[in-house]
């Protein structure tokens, strides 16, 4: 078979995905439309029936080559019900159940390609995975936007739960100066600048497994631990907050940042309806500001309850109790370097 893509249906919107894909690629291959209709209506309600049972599958999309001829192939995998094979067997030309390696039934839907003398050019096929592995114009902005979880729940149910998530690390970078170095330049300098502050800050949080969650003016707020459940989050906030400081020191603006972090509980959820935005809230959020705020330029500073829980991984000093706003006195714990042997980044697996 030649392979096209691999949809991935766990959701109302990605069998939608899948039937508009499937429609498309119908119409590529040149079927008459009625049978480009039937073809969508058949793969969605295939797809439907079986995420009800299975609560998520796998649709892999093909051209297949049987008796000279070349059809399209469509396998539905963890399917092979006798319901599911009596709805293929309406439509398809060829029905046939597989077994895997690892013992699951795959079904095989086969449909003949009806334009004589059809064969795949390099050109269709490339054309045709790329439009299978592509998201949708949406979906694309709805990640942009939104953390992918959280734009795949907007997309299936048109909003999403407020939730509160525990153990989550909240990293605030500030710039340093910024008010006055805005002052003495141009509008496109400073805009130019802060786009190469965020890029390069965004590409370090992806590394780290930290979500950017926001930038405020000149501030970067993201969160470890958040959607991904991390065994220390805090370590892996510490390790994107030493690397963006090593790489803020050569960005063409001369800035200086100061980090601060702090873990605790938040909640998080969606805001807005025509400009929505996904946020944290709670005293944890706060407390990461304040330590911010408060703590040495240049550095990745932490508070108590944060150092705690990565005393073994690394080495820091306390700059003292600082009096904070609202908190009254808290110690704040600027770090000077992971120690050798520090774990790796690791997720955990809840039970």
């Amino acid at each position: 078979m030649i392979d096209l893509g691999r949809l991935r249906i766990d959701t109302d919107a990605s069998i939608v995905d899948a039937r508009n894909k499937v429609r498309a690629l119908a119409e590529a291959l040149g079927f008459a439309e009625i049978i480009v209709t039937r073809t969508a209506i058949v793969a969605s309600e295939l797809c439907r029936t079986n995420l009800k049972k299975r609560g998520m599958f796998h649709l892999d999309i093909g051209l297949d080559r049987r008796a000279q001829k070349f059809g399209l192939a469509l396998v539905f995998n963890q399917c092979g019900d006798a319901d599911l094979v009596a709805l293929a067997e309406t439509f398809f030309d060829k029905v046939r159940i597989a077994h895997a390696a690892n013992g699951s039934a795959c079904l095989n839907g086969f449909r003949w390609i009806t334009q004589p003398g059809f064969a795949p050019t390099e050109e269709l096929i490339t054309r045709e995975r790329g439009r299978i592995s592509q998201l949708s114009k949406a979906d694309q902005l709805l990640r942009v936007i939104l953390p992918d979880s959280i734009a795949e729940e907007l997309t299936a149910n048109e909003s999403v739960e407020t939730r509160r998530h525990n153990n989550v690390a909240v990293l605030f970078a500030d710039i340093v100066g910024f008010t006055t170095f805005s002052e003495k330049r141009e509008p496109d300098e400073v805009v130019n600048h802060l786009q190469e502050f965020s890029l390069a800050f965004e590409s370090i949080a992806e590394k780290h497994q930290v979500e950017k969650i926001k930038t405020i003016g000149d501030c970067f707020m993201a969160t470890a631990g958040l959607l991904d459940p991390l065994e220390k989050p805090v370590l892996n906030c510490v390790r994107c907050g030493l690397d963006m400081l090593a790489a803020v020191r050569g960005l063409a603006s001369g800035w200086d940042i100061r980090i601060g972090i702090h873990v605790g509980p938040v909640i998080a959820g969606i805001v807005g309806h025509k400009r929505f935005s996904y946020d944290l809230w709670g005293d944890t959020v706060n407390t990461a500001s304040r330590i911010e705020t408060n703590g040495r330029v240049g550095a990745v500073n932490l508070s108590h309850k944060a150092w705690q829980t990565v005393s073994d991984d690394l080495d820091a000093v306390s700059i003292g109790l600082v009096q904070v706003k609202g908190k009254g006195e808290l110690e704040i714990f600027s770090v000077h370097n992971l120690k050798t042997g520090a774990p790796p980044m690791a997720h955990v697996t809840l039970r």
